[in-house]
């Protein structure tokens, strides 16, 4: 893999808008380190290029899970999000807690 400076890891890397993201970060020569969300992702999705992604599984409810997932990144990108129907409990659990916890990891 290419060195930190160049890496950036990508939480809901398996969503529409986060394959996107992918797609354009490896075309502008990124390595995309995938974060993977079980249960909602499976551990090898598929439909990704075999070069220049590296998945990673990780818990979104524990910061030092995510501070893990996160070690040798450079930037981080969220395009998490809860998916339809909406429950209260799935968006408090995803798009609540989800994005401050890679906040807090992102900043450790």
């Amino acid at each position: 893999m290419t060195n930190s400076s160049k890496t950036v890891a990508v939480a809901g890397a398996t969503g529409r808008a986060g394959r996107l993201i992918v797609q354009e970060l490896l075309k502008r020569g990124y390595a995309v380190r995938a974060l993977v969300i079980p249960p909602f992702d499976p551990p090898h999705p598929e439909g990704f290029p075999s070069e220049g992604i590296t998945f990673v599984q990780t818990d979104l409810t524990s910061v030092n899970a995510l501070e893990k997932a996160l070690q040798g990144v450079r930037y981080l990108i969220s395009a998490i999000g809860s998916k339809k129907p909406f429950s209260k409990a799935e968006n408090d659990k995803i798009d609540n807690m989800g994005n401050q916890n890679l906040a807090r990891a992102a900043q450790a």
